[in-house]
């Protein structure tokens, strides 16, 4: 039991704490840190005369006692157990705990799952306690029954889940990062005990238990944000090659479709135009669900169909002539600089290739027509960067004459 350190935030549980630790030595644990998060009475100074360390977070907050009582670990501890030190956490159950640290990262004590446990719960706890697992659940497949307090984790798992939440959330976080980190989870049923000493700061009072409430639902709503944008990314990546295809194929039906309808001096052109036009918009909108295209695909759908189908389309040079439409002349040179640009080559020479290419193509394109001109300004600025150079370094430049 060497490597276990066993954390127990308490306040006001001058009744209790002795008697708690008592109890966890008799099963091997000797590292046992008490966290005074606040108190009035001598729960502390009982706890110290019990054996355990005592470390004092005087702020209010479940996670901030925790969190404290993982400060300066000592090297040997691989594993740290949680428990409360109100009496009401039934050890019996530990000789199970420590069976399973082979084949689990963190083992969770279950109170719902035992008849004594659950009726010691209050309606409110059991409420509560239901709703947040289902939730989870809902959200991330794991089918946890209970948030209880008794839990043993192992420390390069709790390394992992980089705990962040500093109150009532604690336990939520845990649980939830535990699954989004694939930890190997297990949980025991165990039996739970009524409070035998103290105030409880959740449950007792109606307005505790709904502000502990509120906090667990917010927990878990910080979490579902980014989660549920991780599995709509993962389903979009999933189906890429998908998307990719019926958005090549809309923009080539599309230009297809506009190609006898460049005429706009015949105004029944113009409504068969704009209809390849949304056909082809429709294209343009699903390659904004692609993540990447490569440089074949883009250059022979973005590139070609532009250039060959439509920009040197006879009825359409004619009809946008005269208004100095010069597209396929300058996005031709202004894409190839881009892909120059953007050649990743880690020779020196090879880098101010790039961008003196980069650069002559984008002047190009420029003269052709002045909208690439600010494009100009930021690959200046970019190829500047790469370049190590700073205002402060050409200041300093300056100074000396090394810059002339």
């Amino acid at each position: 039991m060497n490597n276990i350190l066993t954390i127990i935030p308490v306040r006001n549980e001058e009744a209790t704490i002795d008697r708690v630790i008592f109890s966890l030595q008799t099963y091997g644990l000797t590292k046992i840190r008490v966290v005074d998060n606040g108190s009035s009475d001598r729960s502390a100074t009982l706890a110290r005369q019990a054996g355990a360390e005592v470390l004092f977070e005087p702020i209010p907050g479940y996670g901030r006692a925790c969190y404290c009582g993982l400060q300066n670990l000592p090297a040997e501890i691989d594993w740290i157990l949680f428990c409360d030190g109100d009496g009401s956490d039934d050890f019996t159950c530990l000789p199970e705990f420590f069976r399973l640290r082979d084949r689990y990262d963190l083992i969770l004590g279950d109170r719902r799952s035992t008849p004594q446990g659950k009726s010691a719960m209050t309606p409110v706890q059991n409420f509560g306690n239901g709703l947040a697992s289902w939730l989870i659940g809902l959200g991330w497949g794991h089918w946890y029954k209970d948030l209880g307090p008794l839990r043993l984790i192992r420390r390069s798992a709790l390394a992992k889940i980089e705990m962040q939440d500093r109150g009532m959330g604690w336990t939520v976080e845990m649980q939830v990062r535990a699954v989004e980190e694939k930890l190997r989870i297990v949980e025991i049923p165990v039996i739970y005990h009524p409070r035998q000493g103290g105030k409880s700061k959740i449950s007792g009072t109606v307005s505790g238990s709904i502000k502990a409430g509120i906090v667990i639902l917010s927990t878990l709503g910080k979490f579902y944000g980014p989660h549920l944008k991780r599995i709509v990314q993962a389903e979009i990546e999933k189906r890429e090659k998908l998307w990719q295809w019926l958005s090549g194929i809309l923009l080539l039906l599309g230009t297809i479709s506009i190609l006898p309808h460049g005429d706009f001096r015949q105004p029944e052109a113009v409504p068969q135009f704009w209809s390849g036009i949304a056909v082809m918009s429709g294209g343009f909108i699903l390659s904004w669900l692609l993540h990447s295209v490569t440089f074949c695909c883009f250059w022979s759908i973005a590139i070609l169909t532009r250039s060959t189908l439509y920009a040197w389309n006879p009825l359409v040079i004619y009809s946008f002539a005269g208004g100095a439409h010069y597209d396929s002349w300058f996005i031709l040179p202004l894409v190839a600089a881009w892909f120059l640009f953007d050649l990743r080559q880690e020779e020196h020479n090879g880098k101010i290739f790039n961008w003196l290419g980069s650069s002559v193509l984008l002047g190009v394109a420029t003269a052709v027509k002045w909208i690439s001109l600010p494009i100009l300004g930021f690959v200046t600025w970019q190829a500047w960067r790469k370049a190590g150079f700073s205002l402060s370094q050409v200041r300093n430049y300056g100074k000396t004459g090394l810059l002339i």
